[in-house]
């Protein structure tokens, strides 16, 4: 949040140490450009001009999530200076691999021709260095500004950690540092991904009508499949798991924060299920923190109460009103309506409960807590000798286990 600003700072100097208490201060605008079709996203790519101190710089990256949507990216970057603020792929062409994939990519004919400014950033950024006795580097960056396109603006206030050296837990010890005095979220989107979606709320209202402002939209993240080789491993198996069951619970936090859609709720409550239940069926080689077990049930609850709530009013209730008699005792009816009013508003309240909890410190401390876990491999580490050998079996034989006792409960 904004009004943060000020202990954040704080806590850098306090909690992280900085090589300089001063950060490195500048004022950067970046230009975001791709075909009318968006040809360069659909291919994986992202390609920008950054403005800084009178110079240009343009850069090409690939971007892929490192873990299904966790906040977590692995990036392929390269870049150049150039003359002015309009694409140049022919100096790309020079830091580039000749025959990679993204040099055939850049050299197709026309490409350079089609190319418009989709948005731009515009922030001021304050960069730190981190340095620590164990040799882990750290870069650290604050990012204040907004996003641009057309007459669309969206708001930009968020920290990265950028790891330079060592290994990605110094990430999450110095981030959970930080989480002790200043409330923080996870972002899942970074400012490329945000800018497209605005500029495709953008076009979408261009399109309409009958909208006349750009209003952003929220989808629903359903659980997609998971499918495993013959021979993957229990450990192999269960980070694939928790991976897809967090990244379907994460994906619906905007919806809970800010839409009005149920199934939002519904959606990550099914996912906070289904984890729980996936630590359950992993639990017998690989022990999950008392204190993360009893966040995920607190979570749990909170959205279980919004659900509930929200089909009362939103599915039941109107069922047994299409039922009843229209020649219904008119006492009866005004009791009926009130009863009606009263769930509706409970329903309200739960969903803001709901919100509250996702936006609390609480919740960023578990979500951090969670990414740390799975992506330092503490399960593994945390794990008895007899269970780091079972973590090397098949994962085929963990699940026939599993099934058959399941099936027995049954």
């Amino acid at each position: 949040s904004p009004s943060d600003i000020g202990a954040f700072r704080t806590a850098v100097s306090v909690r992280l140490h900085p090589e300089n208490l001063r950060p490195r201060l500048a004022r950067l605008h970046t230009t975001y450009f791709d075909t009318p079709d968006l040809y360069l996203r659909r291919q994986g790519l992202e390609l920008r001009i950054r403005a800084q101190g009178g110079r240009w710089t343009e850069t090409v990256k690939t971007i892929e999530l490192a873990d299904g949507g966790l906040g977590l990216r692995d990036r392929g970057e390269w870049e150049v200076p150039v003359d002015s603020a309009e694409p140049d792929l022919a100096a790309l062409h020079t830091r580039i691999q000749p025959d990679s994939r993204l040099a055939l990519l850049l050299a197709e004919p026309g490409l350079a021709q089609r190319l418009v400014a989709v948005f731009d950033v515009v922030v001021r950024r304050s960069l730190w260095q981190l340095a620590q006795p164990t040799g882990h580097r750290i870069e650290l960056t604050l990012a204040e500004g907004e996003l641009r396109c057309g007459d669309a603006r969206e708001s930009i206030c968020e920290i990265e950690f950028e790891l330079k050296a060592g290994a990605p837990t110094a990430l999450f010890d110095a981030a959970l540092l930080v989480q002790d005095d200043v409330p923080l979220r996870i972002g899942r989107l970074g400012k490329a991904e945000r800018g497209y979606a605005l500029w495709a709320g953008r076009i979408h209202a261009s399109r309409s009508t009958t909208t006349t402002t750009t209003t952003t939209t929220t989808t629903v993240a359903v659980a997609k499949p998971l499918l495993f080789a013959r021979g993957v491993t229990v450990g192999q198996g269960f980070r694939a798991v928790i991976e897809n069951c967090l990244a379907h619970a994460f994906g619906n936090e905007a919806g809970v924060m800010g839409g009005t859609d149920p199934e939002s709720v519904h959606q990550m409550r099914v996912g906070i299920r289904r984890l729980r239940s996936a630590l359950r069926l992993f639990s017998t080689v690989i022990p999950l923190s008392a204190l993360l077990a009893d966040e995920l049930r607190w979570l749990s609850t909170t959205l279980g109460a919004a659900r509930d709530a929200e089909v009362l009013a939103g599915e039941t209730l109107p069922a047994l009103t299409a039922d009843t008699d229209a020649e219904s005792d008119r006492d009866d009816g005004r009791q009926w309506a009130s009863l009606v009013q009263t769930v509706f508003v409970s329903a309200d309240t739960h969903r803001s409960r709901a919100a509250q909890a996702l936006a609390s410190p609480r919740y960023g401390r578990l979500t951090l807590g969670l990414v740390a876990w799975l992506e330092c491999e503490d399960w593994r580490s945390s794990s008895g000798k007899r269970a780091r050998k079972a973590l090397r079996q098949p994962l085929r034989a963990l699940a026939f286990v599993a099934v058959m006792r399941l099936h027995r409960k049954l």
